[in-house]
């Protein structure tokens, strides 16, 4: 959007290490408690006393958390809202929450009522996933806006090194993403290739993800961390794919992320990363007809099976990857900008 050179931008969020250079970009830091604690709920009392001083002229609502005080803004002030759902958080809440068990189903229901409520106070629903179109509070107005790839300078597909390869999962790394699916992979790999190697690369959100992967790197010592709970630059990211042979992208069965597309896969294919995946999810239909991708079955084991599947041609030059850029819907989020503000 800074593209345009017709919009300033103030980010309300927690505090952080990385802020925005950018002089028509300014980051407000408006909350340091932990994600669980008593300070998170006066956080939308002090959102509001922020959205009175500012008097935006938009507001992009990206949780459920701020809508109630968004809409009330919107009815004494006048402003239009943008509800950016990036998560079907109802179903975070019941199936990722670290909320007590009993808290879990007040929460959603606290959550799903809230959007209901706010929803006619709504201009427009941005949505990170097709699947969030079923939605039921959203009706007509939404735009599917993908976390899709930035068009970086792609490497040329190459084979791997066999021998010794680099294995990758970048992101968050924890137990609810599947960082153990993915290391349990490697480790049927490593089995077969004894000298490839597995680099961890992103933010080690909570306290058992921190231990479990702790434990496999004492007891592995070809699998390292770059990162850890303070998370890692995207651009150290980038580079973690760029010196990578393949990235393991293993999930677990999960009512919360089963119909998500994990945005990594857009950026092993902007770099030409052959990716390893599960049978019968979301993405490995899309991944296959990309040639992006090959299947590593539970009962794959033999050293001939493995070695073929890892020399699988990828990324041939016959198939068009144009799609997997943000290109194409940085333009959809300029013109809904565009006609909101300018109505």
């Amino acid at each position: 959007m800074t593209k345009t050179n017709k919009y300033g931008f103030n980010i309300i969020g927690f505090n952080s290490k990385n802020h925005s250079a950018h002089p028509d970009i300014i980051f407000t830091p408006l909350f340091y408690f932990k994600r669980i604690s008593f300070g998170r709920l006066f956080a939308p009392a002090r959102f509001f006393l922020k959205l009175v001083k500012l008097k935006p002229e938009l507001i992009i609502v990206n949780t459920s958390e701020f809508l109630i005080v968004s809409c009330l803004y919107q009815i004494i002030f006048g402003t239009r809202i943008v509800y950016d759902i990036q998560e079907n958080y109802q179903l975070n809440i019941k199936y990722l929450s670290p909320l007590p068990t009993f808290l879990k189903p007040l929460a959603a229901a606290w959550v799903r009522l809230s959007e209901t409520i706010s929803a006619p106070f709504i201009s427009h629903f941005t949505l990170a996933e097709n699947s969030y179109t079923a939605l039921p509070f959203i009706g007509t107005r939404w735009t599917v806006l993908q976390n899709k790839a930035l068009p970086l300078a792609v490497r040329t597909a190459q084979k791997a090194n066999l021998n010794a390869p680099v294995f990758l999962v970048t992101g968050t790394l924890s137990l609810t993403y599947g960082v153990r699916e993915a290391i349990d992979a490697f480790l049927k790999i490593h089995e077969t290739i004894p000298g490839s190697q597995l680099h961890l690369c992103g933010k080690v959100p909570d306290k058992k993800s921190n231990q479990f992967i702790a434990e496999t790197i004492s007891s592995h010592l070809y699998v390292t961390l770059t990162g850890g709970s303070d998370g890692v630059p995207y651009e150290t990211i980038q580079s973690a794919i760029a010196q990578a042979d393949f990235g393991l992208v293993f999930y677990p069965n999960n009512p919360a992320i089963n119909e998500c597309f994990p945005t990594k896969i857009w950026e092993y294919m902007s770099h030409r990363l052959p990716i390893i995946i599960q049978e019968d999810r979301t993405w490995t239909n899309y991944c296959l007809e990309k040639k992006a991708a090959v299947i590593l079955k539970s009962g794959q084991a033999s050293t001939r099976e493995l070695l073929s599947l890892l020399n699988s041609t990828f990324y041939p030059a016959s198939i068009d990857y144009s799609d997997i850029y943000w290109t194409g819907e940085e333009q959809k989020l300029i013109q809904l900008m565009n006609t909101l503000v300018s109505d």
